[in-house]
């Protein structure tokens, strides 16, 4: 659904709106209020298995099973007749299906928006069969490890058993008795006298160590131990000498270990522990990692859900605007009023202007994250690019507002122009757009130094709050009190990525309602003999 206006530059923005809708992962549905498909992304053709212009018209129930196939108009007539949302506004995970009748897992949100007098409803689809799968991986990997446990728990029943049968056969033979316990698994089988010197120690874990079992009888057990692990297994080891038993947990050697010891008594008297010492390294491990994935997950969740409620009104608003000024200009040219229509005229303009900028950043991370944006340092004019800026921002200053600069004529360095063009543009831009018009001053000074340029981009506007500034430089971060100003969040990321590839740093002192500076340097290589001082 496009709007056509009168200005050259709208097409080229909705063909770029129209590019980024073709290329995006996720499946984008438009439909009317009879359920029929408006419009459809690429995305949505090659998720479902259909060739291009395939759908359009179709009912949107054609991608769903029963019983929604049957159910999905009926839904929509409730939500238009009594407003109560069932899935509107509401993402859930629902079943879709594929054009050769194959049924996979998605997940579903979608949004409802009115556009001259007719409801139209959009859905965002993410195929979740990577992460359903991903799931049922980590759900098997879970009963996996309460297999192990278990396993492991009845190991443990069967070694306390052992040791009951061990201490009658270490009667008969010591023999049957060490051979039992050198082979036990994954650990050591160990006993220690009312002192906690080793009595007897065996097992696959100390070979694993490379530990000679035969140079740790007669030891203290607590020296084997770090000072601090010392003082807690003393506890628990003094809780098995009157007769309970004890589980917990040390690291020895890079290794973590889980404890399990219990009382040895002769004649109902406890005069030495026996302790099954099991390497649970890889059970730990397994945990830390799982952890961090859903870690990762939850802040790639948060991270789309920013996206998508920065991206839905940032795209609308203007959208909106160009809109709305359109009609009227219409209007308007009917009964002669250029006044009016020259003002409209501007408002397109500068929501085009403030699109095409949203589309930069988008296009510009990308391009960064994407690693297709490179330093390419070439002989420049610093004074006269500065020039340039400067000129373009007086264009876009507010009415009352000032911009001053103070730097070298006839500076000439070596940099990437295109680089250091966008890093000032977004500085300047920022200056502009967060100082009042009345009063705002807006300060543009650079000084050459021995080792590079410094730049200094400064403002008396409303600053940023103490709270905020620690994420100043964040993907689509926002402070708190410019919730109301139009803004990606992008800017001051892509900034110091952008520096970042040429070497430099920025740093920034702000205060709320005194405004902000922004300082920048940039190594390079200057011409000392081209270069003068004002």
């Amino acid at each position: 659904m496009q709007t056509e206006t009168p200005h050259s530059s709208v097409p080229s923005a909705e063909l770029s709106l129209n590019a980024i809708f073709h290329t995006l992962v996720d499946a984008i549905i438009v439909i009317n209020s009879r359920g029929m498909i408006v419009e459809c992304n690429q995305a949505t053709l090659n998720m479902f298995g259909y060739e291009s212009g395939a759908l359009h018209g179709l009912n949107v129930s054609t991608l769903m099973p029963e019983p929604d196939h049957s159910r999905h108009d009926q839904y929509i007539r409730n939500y238009e007749e009594t407003g109560e949302r069932k899935i509107i506004g509401i993402g859930r995970e629902v079943v879709g299906k594929r054009k050769d009748g194959s049924l996979f897992p998605l997940r579903l949100a979608v949004s409802h928006f009115m556009e001259h007098g007719q409801h139209f409803y959009v859905g965002i689809i993410h195929d979740l069969t990577e992460e359903i799968q991903s799931r049922e991986l980590k759900e098997n990997y879970h009963i996996r490890l309460h297999e192990e446990v278990e396993t492991r728990t009845e190991e443990l029943k069967n070694s306390l058993e052992l040791r009951r049968k061990a201490e009658e056969l270490l009667l008969q033979s010591q023999k049957v008795y060490t051979t039992i316990a050198r082979n036990y698994p994954n650990g050591t089988i160990t006993i220690l006298d009312a002192d906690f010197n080793y009595v007897f120690v065996e097992g696959k874990g100390l070979s694993d160590l490379g530990i000679d079992p035969r140079f740790l009888i007669g030891t203290n057990y607590m020296k084997r131990l770090r000072p601090e692990l010392r003082d807690l297994t003393e506890k628990h080891l003094q809780e098995v000498l009157r007769g309970i038993a004890r589980s917990f947990e040390i690291e020895f050697s890079d290794h973590c270990f889980l404890i399990d010891a219990v009382p040895i008594k002769e004649k109902s008297t406890v005069n030495s522990i026996l302790m099954i010492e099991t390497n649970i390294t890889h059970l730990k491990q397994a945990e830390q990692d799982m952890l961090k994935a859903l870690h990762k997950e939850k802040e790639l969740g948060e991270l789309k859900t920013r996206f998508v409620s920065m991206a839905s009104h940032e795209f609308r608003t203007p959208l909106s605007t160009i809109n709305s000024s359109a009609d009227l200009i219409s209007r308007y040219n009917d009964q002669g009023n250029t006044t009016k229509i020259q003002d409209h005229v501007h408002k397109i303009r500068k929501n085009i202007a403030h699109l095409n900028q949203i589309l930069n950043d988008f296009l510009s991370l990308g391009k960064l994250e994407e690693g297709l944006i490179r330093n390419k340092p070439v002989p420049s004019n610093v004074s006269g690019l500065l020039d340039e800026l400067v000129e373009d921002a007086q264009l876009n200053l507010k009415t009352g507002q000032q911009l001053q600069r103070s730097y070298p004529v006839n500076l000439n360095a070596l940099l990437d122009p295109d680089l250091f063009r966008n890093v000032l543009i977004n500085l300047l831009s920022n200056a502009i757009k967060y100082s009042d018009a009345e009063k705002g001053i807006i300060v543009l000074e650079a000084a050459i130094e021995p080792k590079g340029l410094r730049l200094w981009v400064r403002d008396n506007g409303m600053g940023i709050p103490q709270d905020d500034q620690k994420n100043l430089f964040s993907r689509f971060f926002r402070a708190r009190n410019v919730t109301n100003i139009d803004g990606t969040g992008l800017g001051l990321h892509i900034v110091r990525q952008y520096l970042e590839l040429m070497g430099g740093l920025i740093s920034y002192h702000s205060m709320p309602d005194e405004g902000t500076t922004f300082e920048v340097f940039i190594p390079l290589n200057t011409d000392e003999e081209e270069n003068s001082s004002h």
